[in-house]
């Protein structure tokens, strides 16, 4: 799945003002998932290792560089000095997304029930449900996971 997500970024970069910057990085990543996908030792090799070193030293490279071009567009005596989210392309089309009180309603539910599992099973293994009269608890074996 990472695999074809980075094969993807890497596709739309080609827009960007940079795409020989964050072409090479998604490409990279892209090789490295599917390596280890296909064959999971071949971590081991040495060719992986430093491939993988690179990618980590570009990855911090660029990461320097968006920095560095925050700075020098926040600093710019030409600009108005604001990080104004509406003068980027992420932040006009974000700005468009007005939800609806019923989509708001939606979106909260459907957080909530993803994280009701780890919630409950969190609660398991506190104090608070393990002497309650709810039986909720009552299979699970706490020597298996004792610390």
């Amino acid at each position: 799945m990472m695999t074809l997500f980075f094969i993807m970024a890497s596709g739309v970069q080609f827009n960007d003002p940079d795409p020989f910057l964050w072409v090479p990085l998604y490409g990279t990543a892209a090789i490295l998932t599917i390596s280890v996908t296909v064959r999971p030792n071949v971590t081991a090799s040495r060719i992986w290792r430093y491939t993988y070193w690179i990618h980590a030293t570009f990855g911090i490279g660029m990461l320097i560089y968006v920095l560095v071009a925050l700075v020098l567009v926040a600093t710019n005596p030409k600009s108005d000095g604001s990080l104004n989210p509406l003068t980027y392309e992420e932040g006009r089309s974000d700005s468009s997304q007005k939800l609806s009180k019923k989509e708001n309603i939606v979106a909260v539910a459907v957080i909530f029930l993803s994280l009701l599992p780890l919630i409950l099973w969190t609660l398991c293994y506190s104090d608070i449900m393990s002497s309650s009269y709810i039986s909720l608890c009552s299979d699970f074996y706490f020597d298996e996971f004792s610390f």
